[in-house]
């Protein structure tokens, strides 16, 4: 995992206060920094882990603390095209633990949409999980409407942020007990136009068939007219994780 862990690297994370510094002209972020030189013997998750605390406790050192502020700078850090990659992991976690911490229900709705702004510069479907644990319902009832979103990345993360066994991922006990749930976005996406979106429906439909016994499949699936033939026909039904 060695490289694996490479990808939030001192680099990143030195470039993601300035960033963040540019983006928020005042306050300076002291303890991303310091983090920037404390991942060495971190796993990724370690590293994710580790840059989030940071970026917790530079927010809550802003003169206006919590999940406002820090959606503001953080979207004001996408304006700019340095502000991408593995580094946004630890950045959605920020967002999502804020937004929690509020318990205000539009900082809840706002860091939905907030994900679904950072997932084409890097996928939130792992930070979304917390989300999904807290209000499952009312989660699914909002990315629903992510399947018709212009951008695949987003229609993908509507898929591949609800699987109930996403690789990686923190598990999601409600999404694993009521993996049926999801199974309107697949009916939305699983002619979607994007080889990159079908193959997550494939992989999420895959994480609801492995628990349901051999004729869920064939009921399932009779309800999904065949999609028009392309080049590539219908994407990933057996691919696993």
């Amino acid at each position: 995992m060695g490289v694996m862990n490479e990808l939030i690297n001192r680099q990143g994370v030195e470039t993601l206060a300035r960033i963040l510094a540019e983006a928020a002209p005042g306050p300076d972020w002291p303890h991303v920094t310091a983090a920037a030189a404390q991942l060495d013997q971190l796993s990724l998750r370690g590293r994710t882990d580790a840059v989030s605390s940071a970026l917790l406790a530079d927010v809550r050192q802003l003169p206006e603390p919590g999940y406002p502020t820090a959606a503001r700078i953080f979207r004001s850090a996408l304006t700019g095209v340095g502000f991408t990659g593995w580094i946004l992991w630890p950045v959605s976690e920020t967002a999502v633990t804020l937004a929690l911490e509020s318990g205000a229900a539009p900082d809840f709705d706002d860091c939905l949409a907030l994900l679904a702004e950072l997932t084409p510069r890097l996928t939130g479907e792992f930070a979304i999980r917390r989300l999904l644990a807290a209000d499952l319902e009312h989660s699914l009832e909002i990315i629903q409407g992510w399947t018709a979103h212009p951008d695949e990345h987003v229609r993908r993360l509507a898929s591949e942020g609800t699987r109930p066994y996403l690789p990686w991922a923190v598990r999601v006990p409600a999404v694993v007990l009521y993996s049926e749930a999801s199974l309107p976005i697949l009916d939305a996406l699983y002619r979607d136009p994007s080889e990159y979106v079908r193959r997550s429906v494939a992989n999420h439909l895959n994480d609801v068939a492995g628990t349901r016994p051999p004729w869920w499949w064939k009921r399932r699936l009779a309800g999904w007219p065949p999609r028009t033939p392309t080049p590539h026909g219908w994407s990933g039904m057996a691919c696993g994780p």
